[in-house]
């Protein structure tokens, strides 16, 4: 930036030219994340009089680099010193376009074979109590593994993998290690402790390997990005979280209100799935509830569960998204009564969402509660 380039100039520039994640180097000089790279774009960007200089960039061509991946990069150091991984066998099998259904059928798999793995066990002769320990083991173990597929993968499958994958590796683990130590049984051979460890071996590094070319995939190793890890890690740490994390910038007016209007231990309740509210606004979420949708947890007895949380929480705030509400009346209308009793339509408003219409959120503030302020520039109220 040139000299003079004030806090509210540079916002601008950072708006005007899509540059994230900022990070100060020292004095004058900001890295960026630039997300617009067309040449018109770049051309802007270099041109623009508050711009003193740009670095990493080819100002002859207006380009950026393009940012190449770390599996890509082991994958193509592998592909130079063994020229023998050039062979594909079946192409695009192990595409990420294939790799949802693979990790679906995986899921499937795994506790069959720790089914079929407990099976073997008992039907060993006169299996001591170490065996039908290690069979209980396994069959509970699959059977929670059958129970989390039954209730928790479904459609969009990537957004379940996070909740799945850990009770599937240790059923894997647990099937796998049965397996390698039913070798030397098989095959009954002096040299199996050492087929035994082998097996073992050859699953960690297939696992490990696996595991980092698919994260290795989302992290690149550009020079325009040569502080990336410690920016993530700054972003990350940072209280309150950067407004750059949130999956959808418009709702930033909304959780920027819902901080400066409220205590810290105040808690907040909104209708609709928003789970990002509470953290980044660094606020409790009221009744039990992190999100309403689905009608899940709708029966009357859960219904008068939150309603009592909510007599004995401090929400001085409840946030109505209109395009749902009817979906929330119809789903929880012992919690939609509660709310039209005590609390009161304190304003409609976009909150600043361009993606809302100007009427599309409702806040509703505590009867009875006192207004300590207002908030500008919607003049909602303020409880702190």
């Amino acid at each position: 930036m040139v000299a003079g380039v004030d806090e509210t100039e540079r916002s601008d520039l950072e708006e005007r030219y899509a540059l994230k994640n900022p990070l100060l180097d020292k004095g004058r000089t900001w890295e960026y994340r630039l997300e617009n790279t067309s040449v018109q774009h770049v051309r802007r960007l270099i041109a623009d009089p508050r711009v003193e200089d740009t670095a990493l960039i080819d100002r002859n061509t207006a380009t950026v680099p393009a940012a190449e991946s770390v599996g890509a990069k082991v994958r193509s150091a592998l592909v130079t010193f063994l020229p023998v991984l050039r062979i594909r066998v079946w192409p695009g099998m192990f595409s990420a376009a294939n790799a949802t259904a693979l990790f679906y059928y995986l899921c499937l798999f795994i506790p069959i074979l720790a089914l079929m793995s407990v099976g073997v066990l008992l039907s060993r002769p006169k299996p001591v109590r170490s065996v039908r320990s290690e069979a209980a083991r396994g069959l509970s173990l699959a059977t929670l593994c059958l129970l989390v597929d039954a209730f928790i993968l479904r459609d969009p499958v990537g957004a379940r993998i996070g909740a799945v994958a850990p009770v599937l590796a240790i059923v894997g683990t647990w099937t796998v290690g049965q397996l390698a130590s039913s070798l030397p049984v098989q095959l009954g051979s002096a040299a199996n402790p050492i087929a035994l460890k082998s097996v073992r071996f050859l699953f960690v590094l297939c696992l490990g390997l696996g595991v980092f070319l698919a994260v290795s995939d989302r992290v690149t190793l550009s020079p325009n990005q040569s502080k990336s890890w410690r920016g993530t890690v700054l972003r990350l740490a940072a209280f309150p979280p950067s407004e750059d994390l949130l999956p959808r910038g418009g709702q930033a007016g909304l959780i920027r209100y819902a901080r400066a209007c409220t205590r810290p231990q105040d808690r907040l309740l909104a209708t609709w799935f928003i789970p990002q509210l509470f953290t980044m606004a660094g606020r409790g979420f009221a009744g039990g509830m992190v999100v309403f949708f689905g009608g899940h947890w709708s029966s009357m007895q859960y219904q008068q569960r939150i309603v009592d949380k909510l007599t004995q929480q401090s929400v001085p705030l409840v946030f109505v998204e209109k395009a749902t509400s009817n979906d929330f009346r119809n789903d929880f209308q012992l919690v939609y009564d509660y709310l039209q009793k005590n609390y009161r339509l304190a304003a409609e408003s976009s909150l600043g969402d361009p993606e809302m219409s100007d009427d599309g959120y409702q806040v509703l503030a505590r009867q009875g509660l006192p207004v300590l302020g207002r908030y500008e520039p919607w003049g909602l109220p303020c409880f702190r």
